[in-house]
């Protein structure tokens, strides 16, 4: 592990230490940071920080421009910010590769802007591609939400080029993308700037104020539902409950075609048990007999039984319990 993170994960060569600033804004600072990531970048963020005299003011952003570094480095700022859960930006006109993605991952909310670029691509030893160290990046970014096409990218991309992540990939990512042309400078994060406070909401003329008016609305409907149902005049016993096709949502629906039959012919209710299962009358002393010996079976127990006797001997259901009592008695003597 500890060889894997050693491992160099810089997109250019021409890069500088990271250096540090910041921005007020009110009361919140936003921490911008440039150049390349050391091995020790953790600690060289914690000796700045603790230099700083912020007073009452907190960091709550930090803004990434680099191309990248060390991974351990990327880790150990990764670390840090979600330590103090910071929010994460691009600079605008800037860019954030290679180890860069993993401290900006890590941020709460991350932000980006239409003229920044932000890029991934396997991690590098000396010349060689290092297998162990592009794993862990890619494990690293998927557990905080990379989407699939980024990964894929990431380890399919050699150390000398960058596969830079699209609008549509930094979105499927959770990520705030904001116009270049909303600021000079970056607001990957706007501050928090306390907005005037509105009036009054003008109400027409006819609405009642505090929402008074729902009193005697409900008054009226139930005032008019009774009315209505005395008054209303019922539809003919068996006529149809609707004729012709509805648009229901833009889908045209037809109801089932039924055919009641004449008006003279009542609807006969249809036993679908077979003939030994219809309903028949049953010994009282029977059913409280097997009530009483499967009391502490449940109410679908005691039907499944009955079922089985039914089904069995093509009796009755009082029969049917008549010989569960019998089969119990044997098995229990």
């Amino acid at each position: 592990m500890a060889a894997a993170l050693a491992v160099a994960f810089i997109a250019a060569s021409s890069a500088h230490a990271m250096d540090y600033s910041y921005r007020v804004f009110g009361k919140q600072i936003v921490i911008d940071a440039t150049g390349e990531i050391e091995m020790d970048e953790a600690s060289r963020l914690s000796n700045w920080l603790s230099a700083q005299r912020w007073g009452q003011r907190k960091a709550y952003t930090i803004v990434f421009d680099s191309l990248g570094g060390y991974m351990v480095g990327g880790v150990q700022m990764a670390n840090v910010v979600e330590r103090f859960r910071l929010n994460t930006g691009v600079a605008h006109g800037g860019e954030c590769a290679s180890a860069c993605v993993m401290a900006w991952a890590a941020g709460v909310h991350k932000s980006s802007a239409t003229d920044t670029r932000i890029g991934v691509h396997m991690a590098r030893d000396g010349d060689q591609i290092a297998s162990d160290g592009t794993l862990l990046y890619a494990r690293f970014v998927k557990q905080r939400g990379a989407p699939a096409s980024v990964v894929a990218g990431l380890v399919s991309t050699p150390p000398q080029e960058v596969y830079w992540l699209s609008p549509a990939e930094l979105r499927a990512w959770n990520t705030t993308i904001v116009d270049e042309a909303d600021t000079p400078l970056n607001r990957a994060y706007r501050p928090q700037v306390a907005q005037p406070t509105p009036g009054p909401t003008p109400q027409p003329k006819y609405a009642a104020p505090n929402g008074m008016l729902l009193i005697p609305l409900l008054s009226l409907i139930m005032i008019a539902a009774p009315v209505y149902m005395l008054t209303r005049k019922p539809r003919a016993s068996g006529a149809p409950a609707s004729e012709g096709p509805k648009d229901i949502y833009g889908l045209t629906w037809s109801p089932p075609g039924l055919n009641p039959g004449p008006l003279h012919r009542k609807a006969q209710r249809v036993d679908p048990r077979p003939a030994y299962q219809k309903a028949q009358g049953v010994d009282p002393r029977i059913e409280h007999e097997f009530s009483k010996v499967f009391m502490t079976t449940s109410k679908e127990g005691k039907e499944a039984l009955i079922e089985r006797w039914t089904d069995r001997k093509k009796c009755s259901r009082g029969e049917a319990m008549r010989l569960a009592i019998e089969e119990w008695r044997r098995e229990n003597r």
